[in-house]
């Protein structure tokens, strides 16, 4: 490959990391706006699925029966749509 087109991949790159960055940000907000400092997001997965942490089974709980309406607020908020929370105790 030529150095330009090496320069436009490596950009290209960036820009998609900066995009996810700011995305977990975006999440990780409205979870906070939602559930104080209780809960935590690890990790978007390749399947649109988030990974989150509650510090205790009460915490979980209670994400899973708000799990549809998580997922409005979420997806109201990201460009590209979250299929599935998946949640942890921690």
């Amino acid at each position: 490959m030529d150095p330009i087109s090496d320069l436009l991949l490596k950009k290209a790159k960036q820009l998609d990391f900066d995009s996810k960055k700011s995305e977990l940000e975006i999440i990780q907000t409205e979870l906070s706006r939602l559930h104080d400092t209780s809960v935590k997001l690890l990790k978007i997965n390749t399947d649109r699925s988030i990974l989150v942490t509650a510090n205790s089974a009460a915490k979980a709980t209670e994400l899973r029966f708000q799990q549809v309406e998580l997922l409005e607020i979420i997806n109201s908020a990201v460009t590209k749509p979250i299929t599935a929370v998946r949640i942890i105790i921690k």
